[in-house]
């Protein structure tokens, strides 16, 4: 069974239902929402600490007090936008253990806290590359 979906720029598309049906499903085992439960407020969230960032108010003490701690850290360059990624300890969803965190809004200066979409993270150390040694250059 197939159904015709039109594209601004292109003729219709037959898109056969089985296969669609597949893909749904497997977005459903990555974890991937089908829905917009939260999002609303976690973007309300996101909004208000970057209007309060922009305005030079850095997050409450007890708001950091409270976020978890990501070591051994890097920036992680994607197709839609910049993550971190590292270790991680105190999250509530996730580890402790590596992750990749959602994508990045804003980070002090001083790479003493940054907030990414789902909330802020205190920085503890981050990745350095290991120097080469000498016989690795050539």
């Amino acid at each position: 069974m197939s159904s015709s979906t039109t594209s601004i720029l292109a003729a219709p598309i037959a898109i056969d239902s089985d296969y669609l049906d597949h893909l749904l499903i497997t977005i459903a085992d990555l974890g991937i929402p089908q829905s917009c439960n939260g999002m609303a407020a976690r973007l309300r969230s996101l909004a208000d600490d970057l209007d309060a960032i922009a305005k030079g108010h850095s997050p409450a003490t007890d708001r950091l007090a409270r976020a978890p701690v990501l070591t051994k850290w890097s920036f992680f360059a994607a197709p839609g936008g910049v993550h971190l990624m590292g270790v991680v300890e105190g999250h509530p969803e996730a580890g402790p253990g590596p992750i990749l965190t959602s994508m990045l809004y804003a980070v002090d200066p001083k790479l003493k806290w940054a907030r990414t979409l789902s909330r802020f993270f205190l920085l503890g150390d981050c990745a350095r590359p290991q120097a080469p040694n000498a016989s690795d250059l050539h």
